[in-house]
């Protein structure tokens, strides 16, 4: 038990002096011991490993106490890269960043794929072109894959929609080619991830978040007490099929009514073009003036906004979270949603009267891609990891 003790404190040390190497950028020994209160020893063995890995560098000396000289060490946020890919039954997206999250590359593949083996050439021809130019690429840590679907990250398996399932072979190949580990996610999971990583400094006082993934489905990823919530079998966090409406439209998942069917993206978009008989063909044309600005298209957004509000309320009183953030497309027009949203969760709710609790992302609809690629750069953001 001691040993484990031992093994928990060293990795929690790490952790802390990464996170403190990433926000202050230059420091010295003393300045980490004193500021997170670890022993110089400590430090002393962190650094080395750090220096050793490339993680930091060193950059000369100061005067320290006494007239010794401190030696002055810098953060090395190009010492690794990583690779995010987030999967869409109609496009692939791709993001590569280094150590901050600092995005050095994106792009979108719209294309629909139809069995797993269309799916590995796709990824493993455009993964190619995406990093043709790209020189470091015996940095990069690996591969995180995130889809909204179900994820069985021990066996390497992911299941997107009714009929379409990727086992541990497909993602050997893409493994062999390049040489590279592959870590497989749920996309709302990864979500929660990428919140949690990138605002770490806002969010480091809230223990319990929600994070709401509205896409072509909805899903929730839940961090309780720092750390990710799976639940049996990976499958926690499906807020998307709470049924909602009583004999409602019928869902994927065999049930009727179900919170995906009325308010992700795609069903805000097939509402709109059955209001106003015309082809929606992206999310964002909705909220042009001719749809967005008539009694008819106000209309669907009031409808809409209710019975996601309906869902996000449902879930913060079973879970009681600190923070509750809603990611995707979504965050753009926060200002058609928000004030609504928030009169209708919290009015009347003797449970909760806190109005800051619920959020969009500032990152827009790019939390999930970059929880992606922060997932193979884990070993050093074991912030949101259960064996930390």
């Amino acid at each position: 038990m001691e040993i484990i003790y031992q093994k928990r404190e060293k990795l929690r040390n790490e952790n802390r002096t990464f996170r403190f190497l990433v926000e202050v950028r230059e420091f010295s020994k003393l300045e980490i011991s004193q500021y997170l209160n670890i022993s110089i020893p400590t430090v002393t063995k962190i650094l080395e490993r750090f220096l050793t890995s490339k993680l930091i560098y060193e950059t000369g000396t100061n005067s320290g106490k006494l007239g010794r000289k401190a030696v002055k060490y810098q953060f090395n946020p190009n010492a690794y890269f990583s690779i995010g890919i987030k999967v869409e039954m109609n496009h692939i997206s791709m993001v590569l960043i280094n150590l901050d999250g600092k995005i050095l590359k994106q792009t979108v593949v719209k294309e629909e794929f139809i069995n797993s083996e269309n799916f590995v050439f796709l990824v493993i021809n455009e993964l190619k072109k995406f990093l043709w130019e790209f020189d470091k690429k015996e940095f990069i840590k690996g591969i995180g894959i995130v889809l909204p679907g179900v994820v069985d990250p021990e066996n390497n398996m992911i299941k997107l929609g009714g009929n379409f399932t990727l086992l541990n072979q497909d993602m050997k190949e893409i493994e062999e080619e390049f040489g590279l580990p592959i870590f497989l996610e749920n996309e709302a999971n990864a979500g929660a991830i990428g919140e949690y990583i990138v605002n770490h400094s806002g969010l480091q006082t809230k223990k319990n978040i929600l994070f709401i993934s509205i896409d072509t489905g909805i899903g929730s990823g839940i961090i309780v007490e720092d750390q990710l919530y799976r639940g049996k079998g990976n499958k926690s966090g499906e807020i998307g099929h709470i049924p909602i409406i009583p004999n409602g439209d019928k869902c994927v998942c065999g049930s009727e009514g179900c919170l995906e069917q009325y308010c992700s993206n795609l069903a805000l978009m097939k509402e709109f073009e059955k209001e106003f008989q015309c082809e929606i063909k992206e999310y964002e044309d909705i909220f042009q003036k001719k749809f967005i600005k008539t009694e008819k298209g106000k209309k669907i957004l009031e409808r809409y906004t209710w019975i996601l509000a309906l869902g996000i309320k449902t879930a913060l009183m079973m879970l009681n979270s600190d923070k509750i953030i809603i990611g995707g497309k979504i965050s753009d027009y926060k200002e058609y949603f928000e004030p609504l949203l928030k009169e209708i969760i919290f009015s009347n709710n003797i449970f909760s009267k806190d109005t800051d609790i619920l959020e969009f992302s500032s990152l827009s609809d790019n939390a999930n891609l970059l929880g992606a690629a922060f997932i193979p750069l884990g070993e050093f953001y074991k912030t949101y990891n259960e064996d930390v």
